[in-house]
This record gives C-alpha cells, sequence and structure tokens, in this order.
C-alpha cells in the first residue's frame, strides 16, 4: 500500500508515519507539505511518483489547502481523467471543530472520509482497514458526493491477519477490540 500524506506541520508528519509504519511497515509513504506539493505529486506519475493508494490530506494548508486541491482534484483535467486517481480515497485530517464541520460538510467538499486531529492509532487503523477492504471507489464522483462514514463498526478482528497483526497484539496496550 501506498499513502501520500499532504500535511504541512513537520511533528503531524512524523507522528503519521511513525503510526502508518507501526501498522504496518510494508507502508510506502511520500509526503507533500503542501497542497501545491500535493497536486504536483499527483500530476507527475511515475516509479518515483507513484499513485496511491489512499491519500490523508490535512484541510488547513499553505499554498493551497486540503479542500481547494480536493475540489481541483475531483472537477479538473488532468486529475479527472485519470480513472485510477479520480477513485483514490482522500481522508480529511482536520482539527477544526467548529459545529459547520462536519462529516456531512466533508463529504460534500469532496472527501471520502475524515480523521479529527489530534487522532490515535486505532482511528487511523480504522479508516486504513475500511478503505483497504472496500478498495478504491468503485465510481468516481464528482458533484454530490455519497461517501460511506466509517465511523460504523468496520470487521478488523477478521482482518487482523491480512495485515500481520497477530504478532503485534503483545506490543498493543490498547482494548483489544481494536484488533
Amino acid at each position: 500500500m501506498h499513502i501520500l500524506i499532504a500535511e504541512d506541520n513537520k511533528v503531524n508528519q512524523k507522528i503519521f508515519r511513525k503510526m502508518l509504519e507501526w501498522l504496518d511497515p510494508s507502508i510506502t509513504i511520500a509526503v507533500a507539505w503542501n497542497g501545491g506539493e500535493a497536486l504536483d505529486y499527483l500530476s507527475n506519475p511515475s516509479p518515483a511518483c507513484p499513485r496511491p493508494d489512499i491519500i490523508l490530506m490535512d484541510t488547513s494548508m499553505p499554498v493551497k489547502g486540503g479542500f481547494e486541491v480536493v475540489e481541483i482534484l475531483r472537477t479538473q483535467q488532468p486529475y479527472i481523467a485519470d480513472m485510477q486517481l479520480s477513485s483514490t480515497p482522500i481522508v480529511a485530517l482536520t482539527a477544526q471543530m467548529r459545529t459547520e464541520y462536519t462529516v456531512q460538510f466533508h463529504f460534500a467538499k469532496g472527501f471520502d472520509d475524515v480523521l479529527w486531529k489530534p487522532f490515535r492509532r486505532a482511528d487511523l487503523h480504522r479508516v486504513l482497514m475500511y478503505w483497504s477492504t472496500h478498495g478504491r471507489r468503485a465510481v468516481p464522483r464528482h458533484g454530490v458526493l455519497q461517501a460511506p462514514m466509517t465511523g460504523g463498526r468496520v470487521p478488523i478482528r477478521s482482518l487482523r491477519a491480512q495485515w500481520g497483526l497477530g504478532s503485534r497484539r503483545r506490543q498493543y496496550n490498547g482494548p483489544t477490540s481494536l484488533l
């Protein structure tokens, strides 16, 4: 699995990277410092810049914020012509706690899922499990969005072996129901 993290805060980048490496050491990670870098990365696929399976996108970044980047990715060429990219799940990373910033608000803006910072490793795991289990979006959406919310229960226990988490169980100090 390859993940693009678009995040302008160096500490958050390091935390997200460590969380991902703990969940699955085989995950490859690319980091963009702002929305402009994320668009540059996504517009030039190559062996050095492979297409991500999931994009983790901060909503507030310099140059271009996450909302602006998602709007561009969902509505403008050449991004919408790229079926692989247009079906890639984009997860909002936000610290906005105002009442208007609901899950539905993020969906309407083009995101497929939301993680509120600070989030726990189990929250990130839940989102990654959902999107890796359900795969890419079957039909790219543009305009009105109706993404599933991962706030419900995901059968993580049955997928533990798929992610190789059985060996990490002893290292994990949290509730075993999350494994």
